[in-house]
């Protein structure tokens, strides 16, 4: 992005002068002598150190540099060579101006022999930073430089250090031929103009508590807007500097038809290069500043060899439009591909200065990827306060990556400092998540997708195609879709859709208590590492077996076979007519509709039949039988008096004596006939084999 400023530069501050200290330039020997130290401005030069200061070759080098209250500075000394020698052991001083040494530093980090400090102090300050050696007899080279301490902070590097003293914001139209700022206005602005500039100031209220009025008055306006034409800026806009007197917040846009239109569907509406611009410029008369040089009290960001959080998708204040580093490059036309809203760390920036609006999307909301290149294309940030969200691709075959996670608004742009960004192959567009905000689930296309949650609880669904799915810290529910899906949950207690075999549930040991189910596939949790339960869904026949562990398992609407495993086994069967083999272990079966097979095996299990004609089978072990109101008439074919129990406290029969009335001897067994409707039969058994303590009641 090409930009210029009036009058002309009175905003930019000195020390963007780089300056470099030569030895033919020598800095004093003293306070009253030293040298001015700029930020981000390196100096070399060589010094001759002597255990007297007035032996005939001292040479000492002081530098004066104004410390700002509240603000972390790094001060680094190195050796290097200056005429042919280096400092052997880089000694580091700061001294106050009354002569006190505040801080000092030999070795930065035990690894060489530079030094550095960071300091900080509670009040501006001038202090002196004074290149020394470690021995009392050197001489030699350095290398010196004075940087904020939180460069790695990029909202520093867009933050020029002033504001509009208020949130109610009045925007003037400049007529044609009016002058403000020694620019001529040459044109009036037409009413799709206007419209697309309050739709441009529009995303900034999204986000904020800033509210923009237009008003028929220049005299006092806050925004004072110009067109024309001029080469190949796109434009400038003075910051709200007290310094400027009557310049602050002026603003002027190139109105070549190259980069603009005055109708509807031209390079004004959102996703254009002149939107972007619209955004850029209302930064900058909000307090904002470039990431890559010192506006104002600006750092710069810290790019190491790329542009890094530099890029339009993380900041609208860059002049890296779009994301040149992702995937798909920049966009190659004017009309789309660029932001349509401030992005993460312009958001956080300006809810620092003017407060967050507190009821932006605050229901249940949707937010669609991009999946078309054309008008209307480009990168937003979701500012989003409340409700169950989701970002889904609707419609495409493209692949596309969803990442729920929030902007870090520190590190880079691989830790999420200013979003993780969603997005489709070969799209010039996409989606980050503004700092403090959770978007809860995610459905991606027919592509090979991969979906990234957060923290919340995920809804993840990959839909077709094969698909990489990680939930994060919440408890998630992941569906890879049809395709062979890699899927990960993270430490919640989460939920794996399988579709197929060729699924892959990648759970590691700790990672909370997770469940497999499926509508489509048998499923053995031998085959699931770390998996703790295992269910089925639908209404298909299918097979389910646990592990060695204490499972929980759930059947389906289907005709379910199902074997609980070794450990203590809390088993449902579902609603078809199921076979269920509870293990080695303690189990409970709970039976629900259809006609159930109930196997205990081991253990001491817990049985009961649902609502239909279930058989109960408790196999070795003390077995209690569980009979309730309405379910059907079952039957108990191995019970042992003595050692098994039947349980008919739902019933509300009474007493023994009440239970023993309902008691028939039949050819099968003791037939108890507790209405019409629902019975048991004890197999084997007569009702003389049996007594009070074979029944709760």
């Amino acid at each position: 992005m090409t930009e210029t400023y009036s009058t002309q530069a009175a905003v930019d501050d000195l020390s963007t002068t780089r300056r470099l200290t030569t030895p033919g330039d020598d800095p004093g020997d003293t306070p009253a002598t030293a040298a001015p130290l700029f930020l981000d401005t390196p100096v070399r030069d060589s010094i001759v150190v002597r255990s007297s200061p007035a032996h005939p070759a001292y040479d000492a080098d002081w530098y004066a540099f104004e410390f700002q209250a509240g603000r972390s500075y790094d001060i680094s000394l190195n050796a290097v060579r200056v005429d042919g020698r280096s400092l052997s052991d880089p000694f580091l001083r700061l001294v106050d101006a009354d002569g006190n040494v505040v801080a000092e530093n030999d070795d930065a980090n035990g690894r060489t022999l530079n030094a550095a400090l960071t300091v900080s102090f509670t009040e501006t300050a001038t202090c002196y930073v004074v290149p020394d050696s470690f021995y009392g007899s050197d001489r030699g080279g350095y290398r010196l430089e004075i940087t904020r301490g939180d460069a790695s902070d990029p909202l520093a590097a867009i933050d020029w250090g002033v504001r509009l003293d208020r949130t109610e914001v009045t925007v003037y139209f400049a007529a044609a031929g009016e002058v403000f700022d020694f620019t001529r206005n040459q044109r009036t602005w037409t009413d799709y103009e206007r419209q697309q500039v309050f739709e441009a100031l529009g995303t900034y209220e999204d986000v904020s508590r800033l509210r923009f009025v237009e008003t028929d008055a220049s005299a006092g306006a806050d925004f004072v807007l110009l067109q024309g034409r001029n080469g190949s800026a796109l434009g400038w806009f003075n910051p709200p500097d007290p310094d400027l007197s009557g310049r602050a917040g002026v603003g002027w846009f190139n109105n070549s038809s190259e980069y603009w239109s005055d109708e509807s569907g031209g390079l004004l509406e959102r996703g254009s290069s002149t939107f972007l611009t619209f955004l850029h410029e209302f930064g900058h008369g909000l307090g904002m500043a470039h990431p890559h040089d010192r506006g104002g009290d600006s750092t710069v960001i810290r790019t190491r060899g790329s542009y890094g959080l530099d890029q339009g998708v993380y900041t609208v204040m860059s002049y890296n439009d779009g994301w040149p580093e992702g995937p798909n490059g920049a966009s190659r036309s004017d009309r789309f591909g660029y932001n349509l809203t401030p992005a993460a760390l312009d958001i956080a920036l300006i809810q620092e200065k003017y407060g967050a609006n507190a009821n932006h999307n605050a229901g249940d909301d949707i937010y669609t990827l991009p999946t078309v290149n054309g008008p209307g294309t480009g990168y937003s940030t979701v500012w989003d306060v409340g409700g169950t969200d989701a970002i889904v691709a609707e419609d495409t075959a493209r692949d596309v990556v969803i990442d729920l996670r929030a902007a870090t608004l520190g590190g880079s742009e691989d830790t999420g400092g200013g979003g993780f960004v969603s997005y489709a192959d070969g799209i010039f567009g996409g989606i980050t998540i503004a700092a403090g905000v959770v978007i809860e689930n995610a459905a991606g296309g027919s592509g090979g997708d991969r979906l990234v949650g957060n923290a919340a609880g995920n809804a993840l669904a990959g839909a077709a195609g094969a698909d990489t799915l990680s939930g994060g810290a919440g408890d998630d529910t992941l569906d890879g879709g049809a395709g062979a899906d890699d899927m990960e949950g993270g430490s919640g207690n989460d939920t794996y859709i399988v579709d197929q075999s060729g699924d892959r549930v990648i759970e590691f040991e700790g990672g909370g208590t997770d469940m497999v189910r499926s509508a489509a596939a048998d499923l053995d949790l031998a085959d699931y590492e770390n998996i703790e339960h295992v269910g089925l869904m639908g209404e298909s026949d299918l097979a389910v077996t646990g592990d060695g562990a204490d499972n929980f398992i759930l059947g389906n609407a289907g005709d379910n076979v199902v074997a609980g495993g070794a450990g203590r086994d809390n088993v449902r069967s579902g609603r078809g007519d199921d076979v269920v083999r509870g293990g080695a272990g303690n189990d409970i079966i709970l039976a629900q509709a259809g006609d159930d097979t109930l196997f205990g095996n081991g253990g001491r299990d817990n049985i009961r039949g649902g609502d239909g004609a279930d058989v109960m089978t408790g196999g070795a072990g003390g077995d209690r039988f569980l009979i309730g109101p309405d379910q059907g008439s079952d039957t108990i074919r191995d019970f042992e008096a003595g050692v098994d129990k039947v349980h008919l406290a739902a019933l509300t029969l009474g007493g023994y004596a009440a239970l023993s009335g309902l008691m028939d001897n039949t050819s099968s067994g003791v037939l108890i006939a507790f209405d019409a409707a629902s019975s048991l039969l004890m197999e084997g058994l007569r009702v003389a084999d049996l007594s009070a303590g074979d029944f709760i009641l």
